[in-house]
């Protein structure tokens, strides 16, 4: 609940700081690409059922392409499915 003297809400009634994103948890720019990276990955194995050469043809990928980029995004035990 807010008290003020008047009918008006300003700025100052509300405790929020202006800088309430702290820093330290932003993503970097290549966090943020991960991410993102991982879902498609993920949305893709899912709609392959889990076969990674499906899901690297879907992407316009080669199968070994697949398999880095899952191994650096430590994705790699998520879909254990062998194609």
């Amino acid at each position: 609940m807010l008290l003020c003297e008047d009918n008006k809400l300003r700025p100052e009634h509300f405790p929020i700081a202006s800088d309430s994103v702290s820093h330290p948890a932003c993503l970097t720019l290549r966090e943020h690409i991960e991410h993102f990276e991982r879902g498609v990955l993920m949305e893709c194995l899912r709609d392959s059922n889990g076969n990674r050469s499906r899901a690297a043809r879907t992407l316009g990928v080669s199968r070994r392409t697949l398999l880095y980029r899952l191994a650096h995004l430590k994705m790699g035990a998520t879909h254990e499915k062998r194609d």
